[in-house]
């Protein structure tokens, strides 16, 4: 395993340092709320899985969850200058041109080490007509190989400034198992779409 991927599952005092001012100006700036964060463990591997709308929604749940979130996230964010503080927030990075078995290996291996990983299965930002894009089945796949619990969550609102926010909801665990995932990818997949087209 490359140092990049290992050190994604590090646990800094630079995340612990940069949770607190994103805690602060994001909860000044957008205006978030949250419910059900009871249902996220606060301890122990578990895999956070959701719709993604914007490019600050991981803001959300560093405001919301004092655990340390390990996001699987596009390998594009780790050129240039961004790529210092994705490694010390716990980014792990994703090849999106392959189907990228190191990336699914590293989140496999931090679930194992009791991790909280957070995926979109969407693997991109909505931008179409559709509520939710087909997920794909990388969040029931490694929660299956490591028997943990998949956490659906929705995101609804816009982030605007000093307006009312978006909202993070939580919803009770699933736990996908066996060789065929495809029942469990659907139901992940109809519990954020039912719920975000339920009203705000």
């Amino acid at each position: 395993m490359s140092d990049r991927y290992r050190d994604a599952l590090n646990d800094t005092a630079f995340y612990s340092f940069a949770r607190r001012i994103i805690f602060c100006a994001g909860k000044l700036l957008f205006r978030p709320s949250f419910e059900g964060t009871e249902y996220v463990p606060k301890t122990g591997g578990v895999v956070l899985a959701g719709n993604h709308t914007s490019n600050f929604d991981w803001i959300l749940h560093f405001i919301a969850l004092k655990r340390h979130v390990h996001f699987l996230g596009k390998i594009e964010l780790y050129k240039g200058k961004m790529s210092w503080f994705m490694s010390k927030m716990g980014v792990i990075p994703v090849d999106r041109s392959i189907h990228d078995r190191q990336a699914m290996r590293t989140a496999v291996e931090g679930l194992v080490q009791g991790k909280c990983i957070a995926v979109f299965p969407e693997g991109t930002i909505n931008h179409t007509d559709d509520t939710i894009m087909p997920f794909k089945f990388g969040a029931v796949r490694m929660a299956s190989l490591t028997g943990t619990p998949v956490i659906p969550f929705t995101i609804k609102g816009k982030f605007r400034v000093f307006r009312k926010g978006p909202r993070l909801t939580f919803y009770p665990p699933i736990y996908p198992s066996g060789d065929d995932l495809t029942d469990f990818n659907e139901e992940l997949m109809d519990i954020v779409k039912v719920n975000l087209e339920s009203e705000f």
